[in-house]
């Protein structure tokens, strides 16, 4: 019954889901309508009323200052910041939209402020742990745990705007420009005009000394500088916002083909250890022709240092039917993989980095392990790496002591691995050395 259920709510998920696709395709046309009729649009007083699925773009209603929209934030005690280009708030705003960060809790209280039309003013917003519809190209904006660590570290200008102090000014327009813009202007030499017309570029050195940086204002000089101070992103998130951005040159190690042996980790959740899944789960992963190489325990102290490793730091809640609660890794199951079997072409379209199937089996575990458990009560249990180069990751943050021995029984991986250190990503900085009990 509860199955039957369960399949029922879901069929009605699929229909709600349309519905509001049919309504963000009527919003848009009717934007564009109204912006053609121009100051006298019949449809302006219409669409002020309009409830702003999210996502679909945030603006500033005519009659509304900026001013006072910042005086609104305040009073309704919303915890947030401006992440840049402030300096003139409120009397000049800047061109292009302004990108406000949000804290959680706090994303409701912004009900109201904002109008469906199109108007003079813009805003991104984006929350700290990248909840729907409030994330960069799906991803969170900033790793979670930097993010509060922004918001804690808010700073309230003269104008009464809050914004980053200015050494984290510095660390989040860098992440923000080398990451997410990818800017040109950092791959060129220095009396190349791009570079010294950049405003990006200029910004970073009047704000260089406050964050204590002394270098070029280049590409590796400031990746070096970030992964020093904690805000390179992780592997798997830095791999995901390079393949948007090819025009840069720079590639993250990828695989577009089957190997075998392959590497799989999967990563057991709070959620299984709560509710007495681990083992289960054991079970199911066994049921694969897969040899497990080990299983390590993940100690309490040690959990909020993976989480901040893997995943880009966000490990809440991914998109229906699985947008339920999992909570931090407590357990890695490293597993060699002897028979791997190639993802279809409609499964390579969702998880591009996916090549072996068998890693989409952390999607049957959760749905098995739900199916008898009302859809309030789903738990996400088990994530899994997408491929051989996250795989040596993860391994490499939660158990590095294992690496050498992986790479004596397993030498076809040691390419792989020397790719990986060769990229710089988190495996050559300092580990988090666990108080993990491994089991061959």
């Amino acid at each position: 019954m509860i199955k039957f259920t369960n399949q029922f709510i879901l069929i009605g998920y699929k229909g709600v889901r349309l519905c509001i696709r049919c309504y963000r395709l009527l919003l848009r046309v009717l934007r564009r309508l109204d912006l053609m009729l121009g100051k006298f649009s019949p449809l302006a007083p219409l669409l002020d009323r309009f409830p702003i699925p999210r996502g679909m773009g945030y603006f500033l209603p005519e009659k509304l200052s900026l001013a006072d929209f910042f005086g609104m934030l305040e009073q309704r005690n919303v915890r947030y910041l401006v992440l840049r280009w402030h300096e003139k708030f409120p009397e000049n705003p800047q061109d292009g939209d302004i990108d406000l960060l949000i804290h959680d809790d706090d994303i409701n209280l912004l009900q109201g402020l904002f109008t469906a039309r199109i108007t003079a003013v813009a805003f991104d917003i984006y929350t700290a742990s990248a909840q729907y519809g409030f994330t960069y190209k799906n991803l969170p904006y900033y790793p979670p745990h930097l993010a509060y660590e922004l918001l804690a570290a808010r700073q309230c200008t003269p104008a009464g705007i809050f914004v980053p102090s200015p050494r984290h000014y510095f660390l989040s327009l860098a992440y923000h420009t080398l990451y997410h813009k990818m800017d040109e202007a950092l791959f060129t030499g220095q009396s190349n005009g791009r570079h010294e017309n950049s405003k990006y570029v200029a910004k970073l050195k009047e704000l260089a000394a406050s964050a204590g940086f002394n270098g070029e204002i280049n590409f590796p000089a400031l990746d070096g500088f970030l992964f020093k101070n904690g805000w390179r992103p992780p592997f798997d998130t830095l791999r995901k916002l390079l393949a948007e951005s090819p025009r840069t040159g720079i590639t993250a190690p990828c695989l577009n083909r089957v190997i075998t042996p392959d590497l799989l980790v999967f990563v057991v959740r709070q959620a299984a250890a709560q509710r007495g899944h681990i083992e289960a789960i054991g079970e199911k992963i066994k049921r694969l022709p897969l040899e497990i190489f080990t299983i390590a325990e993940i100690g309490e102290a040690n959990r909020q240092l993976i989480k901040e490793s893997i995943r880009g730091g966000e490990w809440g809640s991914e998109d229906f039917p699985y947008n339920y609660p999992g909570g931090l890794p407590v357990m890695l199951i490293v597993a060699i993989d002897h028979a791997p079997v190639p993802v279809s072409e409609t499964h390579k379209k969702r998880y591009p980095f996916v090549n072996n199937a068998h890693t989409l089996l952390k999607h049957q575990i959760r749905q098995d392990l739900n199916d008898d458990k009302r859809c309030g009560q789903w738990t996400n249990t088990v994530h899994c790496s997408d491929d051989v180069y996250e795989a040596l990751d993860y391994l490499a943050i939660a158990c590095p002591a294992q690496v050498p021995e992986l790479l004596r029984q397993y030498p076809e991986f040691t390419p792989y691995w020397q790719a990986l250190q060769a990229f710089g990503g988190s495996v050559s900085g300092p580990k988090p050395v666990l108080t993990a009990s491994e089991t061959p």
